[in-house]
């Protein structure tokens, strides 16, 4: 695995808001140091990210779930309410 500052755990990536969406700079935080970095640098202070991002991933996941059965729910809400105003 790279060694940059990107994949490591020690590393929160900074976003920037556009339209609709955000998107990534090349830039975030080394809680390790304490500072800015560039995404591409590397240090003595890197740990491997990876468990971190599957972690993330994984609760990303069960958000998304949760969130598709809710809307589920409310889209049906409003069909019958549609339904019923007919």
């Amino acid at each position: 695995m790279e060694k940059s500052c990107r994949n490591c755990a020690n590393f929160g990536l900074y976003y920037k808001k556009g339209d609709g969406k955000f998107y990534q700079t090349n830039i975030g935080t080394c809680s390790a140091k304490g500072c800015q970095v560039q995404k591409y640098e590397s240090c003595d202070f890197w740990r491997d990210g990876s468990a971190n991002r599957k972690k993330r991933r994984e609760r990303a996941i069960k958000v998304l779930e949760r969130t598709l059965d809710e809307l589920t729910i409310i889209r049906q809400i409003l069909q019958e309410d549609k339904e019923n105003d007919n």
